[in-house]
């Protein structure tokens, strides 16, 4: 499996998520990043922390399955030994779509949580006013 592969598996997986990540609504999971998402090669890529933990998992744990599933691809091929890893070749596609992902973060999630906040906080103010 080359990287332009993994770029297409990679992609498929960033697209599905991106139509989900424009239909996540606050206040969202915020208990912090699990092992999983902790340990996945999107928390390589970007601070996981920044983000509500539901919509990190949503993507993390398909790029895990994806590590998996690469990783069974070049074992098939038995890969040269010193040839990137199943992880770094996902990773490595992560990179190329860094930038995507964080304006999906800030403008679908990020945006809807100001909002969320705003709102609460207002709400808030005028209940106890």
């Amino acid at each position: 499996m080359n990287q332009t592969s993994v770029d297409d598996f990679t992609g498929t997986i960033l697209s599905a998520w991106y139509a989900a990540a424009s239909q996540w609504s606050p206040p969202g999971d915020d208990v912090g990043p699990c092992v999983g998402c902790a340990r996945s090669p999107l928390a390589d890529v970007l601070d996981i922390r920044d983000y509500p933990h539901d919509i990190i998992h949503s993507l993390a744990m398909p790029l895990v399955a994806a590590v998996g599933h690469v990783g069974i691809s070049l074992a098939e091929e038995h890969v040269a030994p010193d040839s990137p890893t199943a992880r770094q070749l996902v990773a490595a596609s992560l990179v190329g779509r860094s930038e995507e992902i964080v304006d999906v973060l800030e403008n679908c999630v990020r945006y809807r949580i100001d909002r969320y906040v705003t709102f609460e906080l207002e709400r808030t103010l005028l209940e106890f006013g």
